[in-house]
């Protein structure tokens, strides 16, 4: 996901960014999609059960655009969307993304 945040750091030729954010834009999103083809019915990764794992994919959401998520990964979507309601993960959304 650096690469994709910040093309530049990656590169001695920063005319070459595009081009490091494009490759890293699509590698995130090919690794979303394997989530989103390996999850049960949800809304959490082993379907019913909340786990570390729900977590972690929870917090990686913030880093992917909300409405390609929607799109294109329905099931991680979902996901971030029930475990963001959670009292724990929303004081955690709100003091560290806004």
């Amino acid at each position: 996901m650096l690469r994709e945040l910040a093309p530049v750091r990656y590169t001695t030729d920063a005319s070459s960014a595009p081009g490091i954010q494009s490759a890293a834009t699509e590698y995130v999103r090919r690794h979303f999609r394997l989530f989103e083809t390996d999850m049960g019915e949800g809304p959490y990764v082993l379907n019913g059960t909340f786990s570390v794992l729900d977590i972690y994919l929870w917090m990686l959401c913030y880093w992917m655009d909300r409405d390609w998520l929607a799109a294109n990964c329905p099931k991680v979507h979902l996901l971030w969307s029930t475990a963001e309601k959670r009292p724990a993960l929303a004081r955690i959304a709100q003091k560290h993304f806004g």
